[in-house]
């Protein structure tokens, strides 16, 4: 992370620990964390109901919300987002234990694919618990009934309580099918676009027996390419009145195309049939960069790779993880940076993550099961080798010289030399000099105790050590904070470049990486902000930025790679805009998007092709610049990806 060093670092207080758990990679791990009192679940995560006619509704579908704290809990809202309805009989206070039933409906107005979900806010450490909705309209759309409301209970507090009343229950609709009827719902699947070689989120088929009779379950078949994760349930028999769940996932072994067959569920007397579809997506291809003028080429046939590219923070403090799979997947980060538009990741880590374990508080056991009992490095391979699967870059980035949070300002000190991280590299380059998708090394981040000729001096002496192992690495050379008295950005500041430029003994590796920021990390005598006006903003920032590091890209000097930008824009959290300087901050994101894309003004003709970036960050426990997701980590910041989305064609 950067910041100017005029500007405080905002640290969040041991007070905001539920909702920041793991700011800039200051662990927080105590009894709050292992033994949490307040904390709410809810099961499934994910309801699919099939192909409905539209002005139709489909059978009803169950959940469940469970408390499973150790105190009381109060539940302040449960809201049902797009053409689902959610009913349910919760209280405002479930007791220590307590489970409620929510009921869901699909109800399509229109034909189509149809997303939504149920946001369940519990107040509790992780935030809003959400279920995904999934359904398929059948029809021309419009017509055929209303819209349906969204339910909540609001104005709770978070508070320790004694159960009670709080107002009359909401009543579910019957439940579907009708009794006396042996039934599976929904009656078909259909799958997002899988990767081959990947696999596909869980769906789920429910086999209810309303009869009065038990039934057998002799088979269950699914096709080639299909899996079933509960083969388990063949030669069990279903009670009268009861249900069982058959989960299913997509995972294309062989080929790209669309994918289909019949799975069977084999009862007593009746086989049902329920279609299966999908789409295999072909593995891209990985083809290593190389730098050409200004920028990224391949080394196969000089094609340009712009670099769209995201931070994904964490490996660098004490957990030696990327952050976030303490409350999701961790292939499921990695899907929705790719499906955002991102062809890079830019992963930090510290000079202790390659002898480091993560501690198992890093992550959770249930949703990461790969992750236990594995080094902080053993972790890593599976990173780097899913993004390569997927089709993304990964940029390594030296962040600290030891575990912990923010700058430290030079990859050498506090018992940490030359020697060490030197050795770090070495190590690093050896363990991944064959993967085709690390781009190379980011030295160190944010330099900023040093001088322009001492920082390229040992960036020469470094790359150096590392293309004697892996001599097709690109290497990445961050700014400093000063040159000759001109202070700029931690990390921003490249004017040495003109009269000191970095000389590798391997051509067409070396990138410059500046980074920049808005108004969210500090105020600069450039910017306006909701306290001060600078005249010409924000037409002046091109000049600004041609200054201290855009010169190398219009001069045809080197890539420019922007190692770290973003802001909040307003946004905190929730998605909810409560945070200063949204509009000025816009405008510079506005601008410095025109400039990454080839303008050197508003109204100028493109030039010298375009820059690449890498946003900080994916990660919402950014104190400086929130996330590409919400607090939930998964809720994409809409107004965010809006402003990028011109980086993202």
């Amino acid at each position: 992370m950067s910041h100017h060093d005029n500007t405080p670092r905002e640290y969040r207080p041991i007070e905001d620990f539920p909702i920041y758990r793991d700011w800039s990679s200051r662990v927080i791990h105590d009894q709050w964390q292992r033994n949490p009192p307040y904390r709410g679940s809810v099961s499934p995560t994910l309801m699919t109901f099939g192909s409905i006619d539209v002005g139709k509704q489909s059978a009803t579908q169950h959940g469940t919300i469970t408390n499973t704290g150790s105190r009381p809990l109060r539940v302040l809202s449960i809201t049902s987002v797009g053409e689902f309805l959610v009913t349910h009989n919760c209280p405002p206070v479930l007791e220590r234990g307590g489970v409620v039933d929510i009921a869901v409906v699909f109800s399509p107005q229109r034909g189509g694919q149809a997303q939504g979900g149920i946001y369940v806010n519990t107040g509790d450490a992780r935030g809003t618990e959400f279920i995904e909705l999934l359904g398929f309209g059948v029809g021309s759309g419009g017509g055929g009934g209303t819209t349906l409301p969204s339910l909540s209970i609001s104005n709770g507090i978070l508070e320790d309580g004694d159960g009670g009343g709080g107002g009359d229950p909401i009543d579910p609709p019957d439940p579907e099918p009708e009794p006396g009827v042996l039934a599976v719902i929904p009656t078909s699947l259909v799958y997002s676009s899988v990767i081959v070689g990947q696999v596909s989120p869980i769906m789920t088929v429910q086999i209810t027996n309303g009869t009065s009779v038990a039934t057998a379950l002799s088979a269950i078949t699914v096709p080639a390419e299909f899996e079933t994760l509960d083969v388990g349930l063949v030669g069990t028999s279903l009670l009268p009145n009861t249900s069982a769940s058959i989960r299913v996932r997509f995972k294309p072994v062989v080929t790209a195309g669309p994918k289909s067959g019949v799975m069977e569920i084999v009862t007593t007397g009746k086989t049902f049939s329920v279609p299966l579809n999908g789409i295999a997506l072909p593995k891209p291809a990985m083809i290593r960069l190389k730098t050409g003028g200004n920028q990224f080429i391949r080394t196969t046939d000089g094609v340009a790779v712009p670099l769209n590219s995201v931070n994904w923070f964490g490996a660098e403090g004490t957990n030696h993880t990327p952050h976030g799979t303490w409350v999701r997947r961790w292939t499921d980060i990695i899907d929705q940076i790719r499906q955002m538009g991102f062809n890079c990741i830019r992963m930090p880590f510290s000079g202790d993550t390659f002898a480091g374990t993560p501690p198992i508080t890093a992550f959770d056991e249930e949703l990461n099961p790969e992750f236990v009992g594995k080094t902080a490095m053993e972790i890593m391979d599976m990173i780097i080798d899913y993004c390569h699967d997927s089709g993304l870059y990964v940029l390594l980035d030296h962040h600290r010289r030891n575990a912990g949070a923010g700058a430290d300002g030079s990859p050498i000190g506090s018992g940490y030399t030359k020697a060490q991280w030197l050795a770090t590299w070495v190590a690093w380059a050896n363990r991944y000099k064959a993967k085709t998708n690390v781009l190379g090394a980011d030295l160190h981040n944010e330099p900023h105790d040093h001088t322009w000729a001492e920082w390229a001096a040992l960036s020469e002496e470094c790359a150096a050590a590392i293309h004697a192992v892996v001599s097709t690495w690109l290497i990445f050379v961050e700014g400093v904070g000063d040159y000759e008295g001109d202070n700029y950005w931690w990390g921003g500041q490249l004017m040495g470049v003109r009269t000191r430029p970095v000389v590798l003994g391997v051509a067409d590796r070396l990138v410059y990486s500046p980074h920049t920021y808005g108004q969210s990390v500090g105020n600069q005598s450039w910017m306006s902000n909701d306290f001060q006006t600078v005249p010409g903003y924000p037409n002046n920032l091109y000049q600004v930025w041609d200054e201290h590091w855009g010169f190398i890209h219009y001069e045809n000097i080197a890539p420019i790679f922007i190692g770290e930008m973003g802001g909040h824009f307003g946004l905190d959290g929730q998605g909810n805009l409560t945070k200063p300087h949204r509009v000025s901050e816009t405008q510079w994101m506005t601008e410095l998007v025109r400039y990454i894309r080839g303008s050197r003004g508003a109204a100028s003709v493109p030039a010298g092709g375009r820059m690449s970036y890498a946003w900080w960050s994916f990660n919402p426990n950014s104190g400086d610049t929130g996330g590409l997701v919400q607090d939930d980590w998964a809720t994409p910041q809409a107004p965010k990806l809006t402003l990028l989305a011109p980086t993202l064609t």
